[in-house]
């Protein structure tokens, strides 16, 4: 592979520049894993990735039968292939055939609609469209007493999404406590993209990895050794039960996911705990005060984005932005009250009407007209 190409792998992974991309390969001898670290560690990696979703353009598919379902990942190089008809079409076969086997080589050579295998229809339609198309991941999920549920975000048609998820849960209860507990798990992981049902099974060499990186981020802000060491001890290396020492007196905490953050008497935030994230580089920084955020009245820690009241009335919110989520919008103006959800933010205005923002795919963002 040629230094460009490595550089446009590392741009993909992390979202970083050309230039920090190429230094960052030139001081690891050109090792794309260690360059990942590198970037990590200078802060550059944090400051440019945005979001924990794939570079790769494209569409993922569902397709259900009874106890079975199919999810299937079909790449290309521009978002305007996804809206193509014959690009849908060969994703949903895909799927369908999936239901079948899961094993990638296998899937290639089974026939579509046309007679013809899958890898010849996708030299085709390659053929056609003009750009690279790949069949990413495929996952078929079955069992005799599962019921199968899921959620898609960005939907571009029918079951064809941007983002999709399915959960299969062994039950024989099909009540709707049930089905919303389903459909509402699938949000869930769909929101924070968790590297294991349970922290048990996560690898230690992750967590070991991420707990490194915490200790260099506190050490390159300017934390002594004795402080870097004492945070994060705790939970998936987390910390955010663990209470700093210095922390002092508070007059207000609140609690997210992998973080917790807490109003001192003078006024200033402190947060806990990490800026949770995958190893590949997805740090999110909601428990990394804003340089600007000087005094507050209120503060809210949720899921991977926290929001608080400043001491002039205006809200300020950071750490993931995937949704909108942390970028308030124009004319909010002064508040009283502001919550952070799971991707999305609610605020109640000084003249007592409420004003949401973020993710919106189950009418949460939208405030009852009567509300007001």
């Amino acid at each position: 592979m040629s230094i460009f190409d490595k550089v446009k792998e590392l741009r993909d992974l992390t979202g970083a520049g050309m230039v920090d991309c190429k230094n960052a390969l030139s001081e690891n001898n050109e090792n794309i894993d260690l360059a990942i670290e590198y970037l990590r560690k200078k802060g550059i990696a944090k400051a440019a990735k945005k979001s924990d979703r794939s570079a790769a353009e494209g569409l993922i598919t569902i397709v259900k039968s009874p106890n079975k379902a199919s999810i299937v990942e079909i790449n290309s190089e521009t978002d305007f292939v996804a809206k193509n008809p014959e690009f849908n079409s060969f994703c949903v076969q895909v799927s369908n055939l999936c239901l079948e086997s899961d094993d990638l080589e296998s899937l290639k050579e089974k026939k579509t609609d046309k007679d013809l295998t899958v890898s010849d229809t996708l030299v085709n339609l390659i053929a056609k469209i003009g750009e690279k198309i790949t069949i990413g991941k495929t996952k078929t999920i079955s069992g005799l007493k599962s019921t199968n549920y899921q959620y898609l975000h960005t939907v571009i048609k029918d079951n064809l999404a941007k983002l999709a998820v399915v959960v299969s849960l062994e039950t024989n209860d099909n009540s709707e406590t049930v089905k919303t507990f389903g459909k509402q798990l699938s949000m869930h992981i769909a929101a924070s993209n968790p590297l294991a049902l349970e922290s048990s099974l996560i690898d230690k060499s992750i967590l070991d990895k991420e707990q490194e990186l915490v200790t260099e981020e506190l050490k390159n802000s300017g934390k002594s050794d004795d402080i870097a060491k004492c945070w994060g001890e705790n939970g998936l290396a987390s910390g955010q039960n663990s209470v700093p020492a210095e922390l002092g007196t508070v007059t207000s905490i609140s609690n997210g996911w992998h973080h917790s953050c807490a109003i001192k008497t003078n006024g200033t935030v402190q947060c806990w705990g990490i800026n949770w994230g995958m190893y590949s580089g997805y740090d999110r920084g909601q428990g990394t005060i804003p340089a600007d955020l000087g005094t507050v009245s209120s503060v809210s820690a949720s899921f991977n984005h926290t929001c608080a009241i400043k001491t002039d009335g205006t809200a300020q919110c950071w750490g993931s932005d995937n949704y909108g989520q942390s970028t308030i919008p124009s004319g909010l103006g002064t508040i009283s009250n502001i919550s952070a959800g799971q991707i999305h933010t609610c605020a109640i205005k000084n003249d007592g009407t409420a004003q949401c923002w973020g993710d919106d795919g189950e009418g949460q963002s939208t405030v009852p007209a009567d509300f007001q």
